[in-house]
């Protein structure tokens, strides 16, 4: 295929070309609709190699001599395994996850005007270090999720880090193999896939706050503490400022089952106070104020909408907003 040629006034008008690259028409034929109609969310795809884009010349940061495209604009660059491509007996195939929405993946819908899907590579968890497998085995991630159900038989996870698009072509030229092995097991990556791009951008002394709060329900537990099973989440709103720079922080413990007795709430309330000094220190003079302890049925759907949820993997919920 020839390069198509860059509009000299609107070069990001490739957006609103890819039927002069791609023939939609296809998809409505049987052999694509039949095939595609088996993928979906979740399903690996075998033989996916990681490539991206940069600025024609040497690539800071991976030291690629790229090729001068023809528009003088980005160019593309493959990653290819120093050992034959890792075709080796001891290299497993390369595989990739879709994530791309299920209707996105098949040909008719919203997937008519799909003709690619995206998708993520996957990682070996011994390629890591031992902290990061840990974090990962334990949902601890935002950047990788663990998959269940990967041949060969070893710990793998999603690399959200990036993600491919890829032709539906590649779909229809095998069959797919599920990642995970129960609807709920799809449905909770379909969360994390949603939950790396939805998550909203927070001041880092709120992100310190979650993590030691995360331990504390650890602690807790493991102390045979059972107020922590009626806290259904914790929320974090800007009372004055954002929440990428809070001038005042209040913190919202919505909890299950009527309201917390004062000697439940207190070990909260402690912690709290404990992390109002280092807080401050941290966002420059912000302030936390008074922890609110809300009961789920009583939650405002004005405190809902201008809070967060803060990432505490101990509670064992799945993450939502």
């Amino acid at each position: 295929m020839e390069a198509i040629e860059s509009e000299p006034t609107l070069p990001w008008a490739i957006t609103d070309r890819l039927d002069e690259i791609f023939d939609l028409d296809k998809l409505k034929d049987a052999p694509f609709r039949e095939s595609l109609d088996l993928w979906r969310q979740g399903d690996l795809v075998r033989g996916i190699r990681l490539f991206w884009g940069s600025g024609s010349g040497v690539d800071g940061l991976t030291d690629v001599n790229m090729d001068t495209s023809p528009d003088e604009g980005w160019s593309v660059a493959r990653w290819e395994h120093p050992n034959n491509l890792g075709a080796d007996d001891n290299s497993p195939e390369p595989m990739a996850i879709i994530t791309s929405q299920t209707c996105d993946v098949v040909a008719t819908g919203p997937g008519g005007r799909h003709p690619t899907v995206q998708v993520s590579p996957l990682i070996r968890l011994t390629q890591i270090g031992n902290d990061r497998a840990e974090a990962v085995r334990n949902g601890r991630t935002v950047d990788m999720v663990l998959i269940i159900n990967t041949p060969p038989r070893e710990e793998w996870a999603a690399d959200l880090r990036i993600s491919l698009p890829i032709s539906k072509s590649v779909l229809v030229a095998q069959q797919p193999t599920r990642a995970f092995l129960t609807t709920q097991e799809e449905c909770a990556f379909a969360d994390r896939v949603a939950l790396k791009i939805r998550r909203p951008a927070v001041h880092d002394a709120t992100v310190e706050l979650a993590q030691s709060l995360d331990q504390l329900v650890k602690t807790s537990r493991r102390s045979g503490v059972t107020w922590i099973d009626r806290v259904e989440q914790v929320r974090a709103r800007a009372m004055s400022g954002t929440l990428l720079n809070p001038e005042a922080l209040e913190l919202l413990v919505i909890t299950l089952d009527g309201r917390f007795l004062a000697e439940q709430m207190d070990s909260l309330r402690q912690w709290h106070f404990s992390k109002k000094k280092q807080f401050k220190s941290q966002t420059g003079g912000g302030i936390l104020t008074p922890l609110r302890f809300v009961e789920l049925e009583k939650m405002k759907v004005q405190d809902y909408r201008e809070s967060v949820p803060l990432s505490l993997p101990e509670l064992g919920q799945r993450p939502f907003w």
